[in-house]
């Protein structure tokens, strides 16, 4: 099989991406890779046993720009999770995307909110007696918890 050049490949790519004029992201129009939304792009023969996906941001930066050292990653300067243009990633640590990055920030948003909120997601409402902060630092519903741990007695009962 002939090589493939850098130039067919990104064609390849750039049939699966929509530009943003206002932002010039590049975004990812293709499949997505699990659940965190980020594209996928298919690399290898299925049939053959040789094909994986890889992450199409990934993917577009090492074959425009070059590899990525195994203890960098890459973080999108534009914050986009489907923006794939290599001019948008800098290589950083692991560590300066837990620390700074967006995604501590979401996590925490979304923390706050939940503890904001005045009922849990079944419609109880919450009070400082009616929640518990679990081990993982997660609120309870008390009243939830204790029908789940029912539920999980009447089936175990239910099984004998």
């Amino acid at each position: 099989m002939p090589a493939i050049d850098t130039e067919t490949i990104m064609d390849l790519i750039m049939q699966k991406v929509t530009v943003d004029p206002d932002t010039e992201c590049c975004n990812w129009t293709g499949s997505l890779k699990g659940n965190g939304g980020y594209g996928g792009v298919q690399v290898g023969s299925r049939s053959g046993g040789t094909g994986r996906i890889v992450l199409a941001h990934r993917f577009a930066y090492e074959t425009m720009v070059g590899p990525i050292p195994e203890h960098l990653s890459l973080r999108r300067t534009c914050g986009n999770r489907a923006c794939i243009n290599p001019e948008h990633m800098r290589l950083v640590t692991r560590g300066e995307i837990i620390e700074g990055g967006s995604f501590h920030k979401r996590t925490v948003e979304r923390r706050d909110a939940h503890r904001a909120s005045t009922n849990c997601s079944q419609g109880h409402p919450r009070t400082p007696e009616s929640t518990y902060v679990a081990a993982n630092g997660k609120l309870r519903c008390r009243t939830c918890h204790a029908a789940r741990a029912q539920r999980g007695r009447d089936k175990k009962k239910a099984a004998t």
